[in-house]
C-alpha cells in the first residue's frame, strides 16, 4: 500500500528590506533596516491602505516594532544577507548574486536601488508522506517524514516577483532613496510608508499558485477590425483633448487592452495593477444584487486622484490616476497633471460628461465582437510613437472549430517586444490571469524560460532556438524562440516520434501563427 502524500507550497518565511551603505558602526545594525517581516503580520490591519493613495500620503501604518527579540531575529537576518552579498562581491567575479539555496529554505536577493537590498527567504515546496505501520501496531499512527523539493521552486519565477514587488511600490510612493531624501532622512517615515505598503501587498504574494500574465509581464491585446479600432482611438483622442491636464490614457476592455499612450513599461505596470486589483473588485461589486437595483448610470468613476509616479526616460513624473468604468466592462484609466489644479473636481466633470455619452455605446460594441469570437482570430499590433494598440482584421472563425481539442496541444506564445500574450487557455484564446494553474506545463514553460534567459547569452549572437523534449508523461514540449517571441507547445501524442511530434507541432502552428515569422 502506498503511503499517503501532501503537497505544500512554497511559503513566504521572512522579508527584510534594508539599506547596505547605512550604519557601518557596531551596534547600529538595527538602523539599516527599512522593513522586516516574518510571517505574523497580517494582511487585514491595512485593508484601507489603498484608498489613502488618494492625494495624501500614508497617515497611519504600522511602524517597526522595538521588540527586542524581534530586532535580534532582523538583524541577525540581515546580517547573513548582507555576508552572502559581501562574498559575492568580493570572491565572486563581477558576478550578481540572486540565491542561496538550503536544504529547507531559499534565499533570494535583489538590489533594487543603489544599495537597498531586498531579501526575500522562502521554505521550500514539500511533500508530507504518512509513515507505514504494521496492523498490529499503531505507534506510529500520526508519523510523517517530510521531504523538500528544492528544484520545484525556481530562481527565474521568485526574481521576476520580487521585481514586481519593486515596480508596485515604486508606481505608489517613488524610489526608496527620494522618500529618504523628501523626508529629510527620516527612517520612521520610511518604515511606516513600507510596512503600509507591504500589509496590502503581501497577501496578494501565493508560490502555490502560477500566473502567466503576471510570470511574463505580460498584456493581453483586444483583436478588433479596423472600423471598430477608430472608433477606440476617436474616443481616447477626444478624452484627451478634454483638458490641458489629460496627459495619458489606457483603454481596457474585459481586462484586455486597446490602446495607450504610455511607454510599454509603464503600460504594463498600470495594466497590472488595474487587472490584478481594481477591476476584480469592481467586477464583483457589479455582479452584486444591491448594486444592480440602485445603479442608475451605466458609467462612473471608481477611482480618483490615485498618485502613481512613472519612469520617462531619465526623471520620474507624478501624476493623478482616474479609472472611469462602465457596466458593460470598459475601463478607461486617465492620468492627469499632478501640479496644484483647484480645478480637478471640473476637469473630471467634463470628462465624465464627454464619456458618459459615448463610452457605453462603444463598450456594447466591443462586446459583441468578443462574443462572436474574434478574440481568438491573429493579433496584429499596430504601434505608433505615442500609442500601444491592437488590431486585427474581422475574418471568419469557423476554420478554427476543427482544431484538435486544446488537451491533446496547448500552447502559450509571448512577444517581449509589445508585451503581448497568447494561449489558448481560456474562452477564445483569452487567458483568465486569475484562474491560476501548477500544472506540469506550466512548470516546465518557466524552468525553460530561466534556462533560457540563464544560458543563452545574446553575445552569442543568437536570434533563434528551438528546444524538443518528451516529459515524463511522455508528452511532447516544443520551445521556440526568435528575437523577442517565445513560442511553448506541449503536444499530447505519446505515441508519436521526434519526426512526427515535430510536424504535429508545425501543422498547428500553421493554423495560429501563419503570419508569425518562427525561422527554421
Amino acid at each position: 500500500m502506498n503511503p499517503q502524500r501532501t503537497k505544500l507550497p512554497a511559503k513566504i518565511e521572512k522579508i527584510i528590506l534594508f539599506n547596505q551603505a547605512w550604519m557601518q558602526k557596531e551596534g547600529e545594525e538595527v538602523n539599516k533596516l527599512i522593513f522586516y517581516y516574518n510571517g505574523d503580520l497580517k494582511g487585514e490591519e491595512f485593508s484601507n491602505w489603498e484608498n489613502s493613495l488618494a492625494i495624501d500620503d500614508v497617515n497611519h501604518s504600522p511602524t517597526f516594532e522595538s521588540d527586542e527579540e524581534a530586532i535580534k531575529d532582523a538583524t541577525n537576518s540581515m546580517g547573513l544577507s548582507e555576508a552572502m552579498i559581501n562574498f559575492v562581491k568580493n570572491f565572486g567575479s563581477q558576478e550578481e548574486i540572486y540565491s542561496v539555496h538550503g536544504s529547507k529554505i531559499r534565499m533570494s536577493l535583489k538590489e533594487i536601488e543603489p544599495d537597498y537590498w531586498l531579501s526575500l527567504c522562502l521554505t521550500l515546496p514539500k511533500t508530507l508522506v504518512a509513515a507505514q505501520s504494521s496492523k498490529e501496531s499503531s505507534a506510529h499512527k500520526d508519523q510523517h517524514y517530510i521531504e523538500y523539493q528544492d528544484d520545484e521552486l525556481n530562481d527565474y519565477l521568485v526574481q521576476t516577483v520580487m521585481k514586481q514587488i519593486y515596480e508596485s511600490f515604486f508606481l505608489f510612493h517613488g524610489s526608496l532613496q527620494s522618500i529618504w531624501e523628501k523626508t529629510g532622512k527620516n527612517l520612521s517615515h520610511l518604515r511606516s510608508v513600507c510596512s503600509g505598503f507591504f500589509g496590502w501587498f503581501l497577501p496578494s504574494l501565493k508560490f502555490s499558485m502560477i500566473n502567466l500574465i503576471e510570470l511574463f509581464g505580460a498584456i493581453q491585446y483586444l483583436s478588433v477590425d479596423q472600423s471598430t479600432y477608430m472608433a477606440a482611438q476617436s474616443f481616447v483622442n477626444h478624452v484627451l483633448s478634454c483638458d490641458l491636464s489629460c496627459k495619458h490614457i489606457l483603454f481596457l476592455f474585459n481586462e484586455q487592452l486597446i490602446s495607450s499612450s504610455l511607454d510599454l513599461n509603464n503600460t504594463r505596470i498600470i495594466y497590472r495593477y488595474l487587472i490584478s486589483s481594481v477591476i476584480p473588485e469592481v467586477s464583483s461589486e457589479e455582479m452584486s444584487e444591491p448594486f444592480r437595483t440602485k445603479v442608475l448610470k451605466k458609467t462612473r468613476f471608481i477611482r480618483t486622484n490615485i498618485k502613481v509616479n512613472l519612469k520617462e526616460e531619465e526623471s520620474t513624473s507624478l501624476y493623478l490616476m482616474n479609472v472611469y468604468r462602465s457596466i458593460n466592462g470598459a475601463t478607461v484609466a486617465i492620468l492627469l497633471d499632478s501640479t496644484e489644479n483647484p480645478l480637478y473636481d471640473q476637469i473630471l466633470s467634463k470628462c465624465d460628461v464627454f464619456m458618459s455619452e459615448r463610452l457605453p455605446e462603444l463598450a456594447f460594441k466591443l462586446g459583441e465582437i468578443a462574443v462572436i469570437g474574434i478574440n481568438s482570430l491573429e493579433n496584429s499590433t499596430i504601434t505608433s510613437s505615442n500609442s500601444l494598440s491592437a488590431s486585427s482584421v474581422s475574418t471568419s472563425s469557423s476554420n478554427l472549430k476543427n482544431d484538435l481539442q486544446i488537451d491533446s496541444f496547448r500552447f502559450a506564445y509571448f512577444n517581449e517586444s509589445n508585451a503581448s500574450f497568447k494561449s489558448n487557455a481560456g474562452f477564445n484564446g483569452r487567458f483568465d490571469h486569475r484562474k491560476q494553474s501548477d500544472s506540469d506545463f506550466i512548470k516546465l514553460i518557466i524552468d525553460v524560460k530561466s534556462d533560457l534567459r540563464t544560458y543563452l547569452l545574446p553575445s552569442e549572437g543568437k536570434n533563434f532556438i528551438e528546444f524538443v523534449a518528451k516529459t515524463t508523461n511522455e508528452s511532447w514540449l516544443v520551445a521556440h524562440e526568435t528575437d523577442a517571441r517565445t513560442l511553448f507547445c506541449m503536444l499530447n501524442h505519446k505515441n508519436d516520434n521526434l519526426v512526427e511530434a515535430a510536424e504535429s507541432v508545425a501543422t498547428h502552428l500553421s493554423k495560429r501563427f501563419k503570419n508569425y515569422l518562427f525561422l527554421d
